[in-house]
Formats: C-alpha cells, structure tokens, sequence
C-alpha cells in the first residue's frame, strides 16, 4: 500500500494502449557497410528471423539510448526497390508496410551518386529517412569531399556521416535515429488525439 492508502502497484487505464517498442530499418546496396552500421548500433545483439512467408533471414537487434529501446532491422541489400529479386522484394514490402518508424538509408561515400538511386526510390514511399553515408574515412583517403549540408538540403532529410568499423559519426547517427522515431511518436499521438476529439463531439 502507498501512503495514500492505494496500492503501490501502477495500473494502466484501459482506453491507454501499451506502448509499442519503435522500429527502424537499414537499407542499402550491397557492400555499403550495411551489416556494420547494423552490427555497430546493436552491438551484435542481433535476431535473425524470416519476413513472413519469404526465406530470405532479417537481422534485429536493440538499439538502447537515452532509456529508449528502438529495435532495428537490417534490410536484405538490394539496389533497387523495383521487385526483380527476393531480396528487393523483402526490402520494398518491409518499407511500404509501415513497420518501421524511420529508415535509414546506408550509402557508400566513395560511390555516392551510384547509390543514391535507391535512396530515390525509398523516399517516394517514406518521407521519414535518415541518409547514413558510411565509408567517409575511404572517400577522405580517395580525396573525396562529402557536403552533408548540400546533401540534407536537397534531399529533405537529415544526412549523417559515418565510418562504422572506427566508430566514427555514430553518435551522431544514433541521435539522429531517436530524434526521427519521437518527432514520428508526437505526430502520431497528435493525430490519434484529434481523432478521439472528433469522435467525441460527432453527434
């Protein structure tokens, strides 16, 4: 019993619906560091399980911030969302299906315009995209300069840069992570409060 004469024990009110655990994605073509990026946020506390139906395996690990637990799933790598493989097949449904709370797009610094096809294609479905260009300490060594500034802006979204094997802007792309899943939470409470409110006042 509590000093106020209840019980201690914390019950939830029955109209409050239990707080889902947020999903993030990871897409991206093959060989962008994907799985590191991946293996790095969840620090290779990873699941492997089949998308419903198909026998292609996803990877999922927590990701733990800021007393946050978001749960990230590592996309198969594919070029394209246009379906001509399982893996992209996996990839487009997992997107288009609403699961996730973000996606992160994983893309090659060293071969930017090449991968920015599909990170296109995945904004036509999801304007909720964090660009992670990884591999920034081979474009450095290659000469290659990475304006994340032109790049956010153009693209609308934010732009990390990162170097997942040193650990390099990761930090910064988990922030970036859990500032995308609360802005999307608060939108989302946000409607479902003006939907409670209008069913309330309809006669």
């Amino acid at each position: 019993m509590s000093i106020l004469g209840h019980s201690s024990e914390r019950k939830r009110c029955p109209d409050q619906p239990e707080r889902k655990v947020p999903v993030v994605a990871l897409a991206g073509n093959p060989n962008t560091g994907k799985s590191t990026v991946f293996n790095a946020l969840t620090g290779l506390r990873q699941h492997t399980g089949n998308w419903p139906g198909k026998t292609v395996g996803l990877a999922s690990g927590p990701l733990r911030i800021s007393g946050s637990t978001i749960v990230v799933v590592d996309l198969p790598g594919t070029y394209s969302l246009l379906a001509a493989s399982e893996e992209e097949r996996i990839a487009r449904d997992f997107i288009c299906s609403g699961t996730a709370s973000a996606i992160v797009v994983v893309v090659d610094a060293t071969c930017l315009e090449r991968n920015l096809n599909l990170v296109l294609q995945v904004l036509e479905i999801t304007d909720s995209v964090i660009l992670c260009v990884n591999l920034v300490d081979e474009a450095r060594r290659k000469g290659i300069h990475v304006d994340k500034a032109v790049l956010s802006r153009e693209l609308g979204v934010p732009v990390v840069l990162t170097a997942a094997r040193s650990g390099e802007g990761l930090d910064q792309l988990k922030n970036a992570i859990l500032h995308s899943v609360n802005r999307g939470e608060s939108a989302a409470a946000k409607r479902s409060a003006l939907t409670r409110v209008k069913e309330a006042m309809s006669p």
